[in-house]
């Protein structure tokens, strides 16, 4: 058990040394003997618990992804595609420094796929879509995930909310939101 939590906490030290490394210099700079150093752990652990920088990153975003999938679920109320999409853009501007480091550094394709499966996750929660066909699904994702971007590194001053009901206007699912008797 002490060992499992080493490993937790190795592997939190090395996320955040990459983190604010990558605050001070480019993603292509940052080498494994930096970020090893700044977390304070020796090459082999860096070794044992990721394969690459990458890794670390996407390990990052799952853990993200899982927190906020966990939340969803946790509600008790059914969940309609105002509350995700409202819940979604407030939960990912939480964390708006780190997308945006992402995104100047190329490393979109980083969040990209980890967000697809996540928003997947995320529709097969909501009653009303879970009869969309894959077209639609992946319109939705790609909408979601290339606006999450745009808003997070345009510095937008639309609210979340704001966002959210851009969202629904455009693509008109205000008629999959039950109404309220």
């Amino acid at each position: 058990m002490g060992e499992n939590n080493q490993a937790q906490l190795s592997k939190k030290w090395i996320i955040a040394a990459l983190l604010q490394l990558l605050e001070k210099k480019p993603y292509s700079e940052i080498t494994i003997t930096e970020i090893t150093k700044k977390a304070g752990v020796a090459r082999l652990t860096f070794y044992r618990n990721f394969d690459s920088k990458d890794q670390i990153l996407l390990t990052r975003s799952e853990e993200l992804f899982q927190e906020y999938l966990a939340e969803i679920k946790q509600s008790q109320e059914t969940i309609d595609i105002r509350q995700a999409l409202l819940h979604c853009f407030e939960y990912w501007q939480k964390d708006a420094r780190t997308m945006d480091l992402l995104i100047k550094n190329n490393l979109v394709y980083l969040i990209e796929q980890p967000f697809y499966t996540f928003l997947e996750e995320i529709l097969a929660e909501i009653p009303d879509l879970k009869n969309l066909n894959d077209i639609q699904k992946t319109f939705i994702l790609g909408g979601i995930t290339r606006t999450m971007l745009y808003w997070i590194s345009s510095g937008s001053t639309r609210s979340a909310a704001q966002v959210t009901e851009a969202i629904l206007t455009l693509i008109d699912l205000d008629h999959l939101i039950k109404s309220e008797p």
